[in-house]
């Protein structure tokens, strides 16, 4: 697969399709953004954002680059859900099955449906974890069922199980879906020492995981389509990530809901860092080492 994308430095021979461990897909699709506008042009913000982070991870003194990192060309999208979530859905289980740590790059919210569906194909006890500021369990929202604020509740009719971070605005209907079908949330004024470790417990072995940048506070993460006061610190969210890491295998995972600002580079530099940092957990705990030539 000829494609010019990198993710920041990294050389030439760590970029090869068929040497990378990980692959990235860029997803520019914004279809139901329902505040600010502008989703659509968070991935190309953040593989531009990659070329300016060190490829030396100074927590894990390691290069996670050396995993092999391919970027695919930006998948087409259209305006019709159903057709785009199914395509989504044969690309990411494509590179699936050739045993690729699968990477989406947002785009909103509503792409993960497509990406969790393909993964459970290839691993029927995968569970999806959730860091967001929003419940995203609307049955629908403007009358989508596939808005970006319903998408989990898509998910949760494919039989998956939900694991939810950071939770702090949600409808009463979602608080009672949530009540009723005992999905798995830790609101984000519940999060302490304690009850993250009796949260983790829960986690299935394989999963999903879904990072809507709103989950973080708008002083760290400024640019989203829905921003929420609140929210976790790049500590925190760097602590929960890497004890789910530790405990669980991260199957795929996307980065969704960035809308770039005009000369402000914070939001998309987080995602980048946030990114990488991911890849950094997954080469250490699940060893995930080159692909032999």
């Amino acid at each position: 697969m000829n494609n010019n994308l990198t993710f920041g430095d990294i050389p030439p021979e760590f970029t090869r399709y068929d040497q990378a461990r990980v692959v990235i897909l860029p997803v520019p699709y914004e279809q139901t953004t329902s505040y600010l506008k502008g989703t659509k042009k968070g991935p190309q913000a953040i593989i531009k954002a990659a070329e300016q982070i060190e490829l030396f991870d100074e927590k894990l003194k390691s290069e996670p680059y050396q995993m092999g990192i391919h970027i695919l060309p930006f998948i087409p999208t259209t305006t019709n859900p159903v057709v785009f979530l199914n395509q989504l859905e044969d690309e990411v289980l494509h590179h699936l099955a050739k045993h690729k740590l699968m990477v989406m790059l947002g785009g909103e919210h509503t792409i993960t449906l497509g990406g969790v569906k393909a993964a459970k194909r290839v691993f029927p006890d995968l569970g999806v974890v959730q860091i967001d500021a929003h419940a995203d369990l609307r049955n629908s929202y403007q009358n989508n069922p596939y808005s970006h604020a319903a998408v989990m509740r898509r998910i949760f009719d494919e039989e998956v199980p939900i694991f939810q971070f950071g939770i702090r605005s949600l409808s009463r209907e979602e608080y009672e879906f949530i009540k009723e079908k005992k999905i798995n949330t830790l609101f984000q004024h519940e999060l302490s020492k304690k009850s993250l470790k009796s949260f983790l417990t829960q986690l299935p072995e394989n999963i999903y995981l879904t990072i809507d940048l709103d989950g973080f506070d708008p002083a760290v993460v400024p640019g989203v389509g829905n921003p929420e006061p609140g929210g976790l610190s790049w500590e925190v969210a760097d602590h929960i990530l890497e004890q789910i890491s530790s405990r669980s295998r991260i199957r795929a995972f996307d980065i969704v809901e960035l809308r770039p600002l005009p000369e402000e580079a914070r939001s998309e530099i987080t995602a980048a860092r946030l990114l990488y940092r991911i890849l950094g957990y997954v080469a250490r705990d699940q060893k995930f080492l080159r692909l032999e030539a």
